[in-house]
């Protein structure tokens, strides 16, 4: 049972979440913390129904494709996008050659470990992950709480503590929808990972990893509460972490983020590689090389990345739900899905985008289906 959470819990033990917890925290307050939380560990049960369903998986090779590649260039794009803000946050010469010693250690101990055994690779990478979504909002409250109680500030934003539920209860339907079709990609790009049919490994998951982003993403907290105002907001971990996380806080956060960083993508590599030959140059271009050109290169924040992305994600869920051995059906459901998305996104937001791609391609192929039944009666 332990290896089976092991495997659950890979994609949701990342420095990418961790980074995006802080900034959803940071925007939204606890009641969007808390949401992203809820919809996390939801996912984990609703992607266990789904598994049960022997018509869950995807009959079209086009969407098949499309999932594979949605969720390898989403994956690079986060894992780039958080070394970036390593790198930059960066204070010191001294700190950024501690980083590029990391990133050499992390690489050969990582390679060497999956010449050998590949679950003890996985099975530190989650233990570290636990480890430091812990460990490092203790060290941070630690080292500001004392003197605070002495000196009689705040070190907690009390309009972050409010909940207003009119300015998230979108954000976290969107996030949800997002969440669930991660998990979908998920399995569906790792095929290895084969759970059994109890629900009781996926609730436990879904369990530690709400706690786990309720735990880290709590320090955005005293982020706002200390004026550590980003540029960008998915920066407000490492800002919170480089000024009150201290020199042993700020080592542990870096190292293991690089760690798992680095395991995410020799693992992505290595799937990568598994498949045809014709395409793997290819694939290197479209999987590591472009996400890595966008993020060098554009302002973007990992909420942006998971919301943008949501933009395609929604119009699938024709797909994951009620998925149809007709490729005509599923790509018209997908096709008029994204379009709708697409529509209401210029129109609206991204948010409203990603809700009205979803509900229409379900709709749609719902209909289409309905429409076979009648005629077979």
């Amino acid at each position: 049972m332990g290896t089976k959470i092991i495997d659950l819990l890979i994609p949701s033990i990342t420095p990418v979440m961790f980074f995006l917890a802080a900034q959803v925290a940071y925007d939204f307050g606890v009641a969007g913390l808390l949401g992203f939380s809820i919809m996390l560990a939801i996912s984990f049960y609703i992607i266990y129904l789904l598994k049960n369903k022997k018509v869950s998986r995807i009959h079209d090779p086009l969407l098949k494709k499309l999932v594979y590649s949605l969720y390898f260039i989403e994956t690079s794009l986060s894992i780039f996008l958080v070394g970036k803000i390593i790198f930059s946050e960066a204070a010191t010469q001294y700190f950024q050659v501690i980083i590029i010693i990391l990133v050499l250690v992390a690489t050969i101990f990582v390679l060497f470990l999956r010449k050998f055994e590949e679950k003890w690779v996985s099975t530190s990478t989650i233990v570290l992950g636990l480890i430091v979504s812990f460990l490092i909002p203790t060290l941070v409250y630690l080292r500001v709480s004392i003197p605070t109680v002495y000196s009689g500030l705040h070190f907690l934003s009390r309009d972050m503590l409010t909940i207003n539920i009119n300015e998230s209860i979108f954000l976290i339907l969107g996030l949800g929808i997002i969440l669930v079709a991660h998990q979908y990609g998920y399995h569906t790009v790792y095929e290895k990972v084969k759970i059994g049919h109890k629900s009781r490994s996926f609730i436990i998951a879904g369990l530690i990893s709400a706690n786990v982003l309720i735990a880290f993403g709590s320090i955005s907290f005293l982020g706002r509460a200390q004026a550590v105002f980003p540029d960008l907001s998915d920066r407000v971990s490492m800002q919170v972490m480089s000024r009150f996380g201290g020199q042993f806080g700020q080592l542990l956060f870096v190292s293991t983020s690089i760690f798992i960083s680095i395991y995410v993508v020799i693992r992505l590599w290595k799937t990568m590689q598994n498949e045809s030959s014709n395409y793997r140059s290819l694939s290197f271009f479209y999987y590591l090389f472009f996400p890595l050109i966008i993020v060098v290169f554009w302002d973007l924040t990992l909420l942006d990345i998971f919301l943008f992305f949501g933009l395609i994600w929604g119009p699938l869920y024709s797909v994951i739900i009620w998925p149809s051995e007709s490729s005509v059906k599923t790509r018209i459901s997908f096709i008029a899905g994204l379009v709708l998305s697409i529509v209401f996104f210029t129109l609206y937001d991204v948010i409203i985008g990603i809700l009205a791609g979803t509900i229409s391609s379900i709709l749609i192929v719902r209909l289409m289906n309905m429409n076979l039944y009648i005629k077979k009666a």
